[in-house]
């Protein structure tokens, strides 16, 4: 392969990594360490449910795809019967307007001028010339709507769930995504991920991270999703999807 044919393809590549779509994630999880003091143990079982009952549909969609991040991480799925711990999600979107500084270029303005001078024997040389000013970059304020983008998720013992006691969480997780993108299914994913890499975990702060559409977990999370179809998921009957 050439050496230029070797560069277009660098070229391209990189052309198509900056031009893949980009969110910004913030993770803030908790944990109670005299519970989980070193996370779940492998094997743990789970039983899932969506706290939102606005969106069925997309309920049991991420119902879907967190059971198959558990079921990956070790993880058991079982009824609410006989899992040890009740895992509850909740999402939702909020908007609101800012106001940004939108750069703004003006070209620079052409001018002709026109004139004659005197030559050395008394004849006279017409003339037109145009010059060109430089071009100027304003800054305009522009009204701009944001969304944010949430998920919760919270794990308590399944006793308390099942009880319909105080449902205190021992592990709990509230990840946030604010762009201009008001899809929160398409974005769902980019809040799933760091989600589940910090299952069971005390992120101590909140900790932000960027993901783009070409992320090797976020291609894995969407293949699976669509390849697999988990055995027991809660529908709100027998448990199964």
């Amino acid at each position: 392969m050439s050496i230029f044919l070797r560069f277009i393809m660098v070229v391209g590549c990189l052309f198509l990594t900056s031009c893949s779509t980009k969110y910004e994630v913030s993770s803030n999880t908790f944990v109670d360490y005299e519970e989980i003091p070193y996370g779940f143990e492998k094997g743990t079982s789970f039983y899932i449910v969506s706290k939102n009952n606005d969106n069925v549909l997309f309920s049991k969609e991420i119902e879907r795809k967190i059971v198959n991040f558990l079921q990956n991480s070790g993880f058991e799925i079982d009824d609410a019967i006989n899992a040890k711990y009740a895992l509850q999600f909740d999402f939702a979107i909020s908007s609101s307007s800012i106001t940004v500084n939108k750069a703004q270029y003006i070209p620079g303005q052409t001018q002709k001028t026109s004139g004659s001078t005197s030559g050395t024997l008394g004849e006279r040389t017409h003339y037109k010339e145009s010059t060109e000013t430089s071009g100027t970059t304003v800054y305009v304020p522009e009204t701009q709507i944001v969304f944010e983008r949430k998920l919760t998720i919270n794990v308590c013992d399944s006793r308390s769930f099942k009880d319909q006691t105080t449902e205190i969480p021992i592990w709990s997780g509230l990840f946030l995504s604010t762009g201009t993108n008001s899809d929160l299914r398409e974005v769902m994913d980019y809040l799933l991920v760091p989600a589940f890499e910090n299952f069971g975990k005390n992120t101590g702060k909140c900790v932000k991270v960027s993901l783009t559409e070409n992320d090797p977990k976020i291609k894995s999370l969407r293949n699976h999703f669509v390849l697999t179809v988990p055995d027991k998921i809660h529908d709100g009957g027998d448990g199964h999807d």
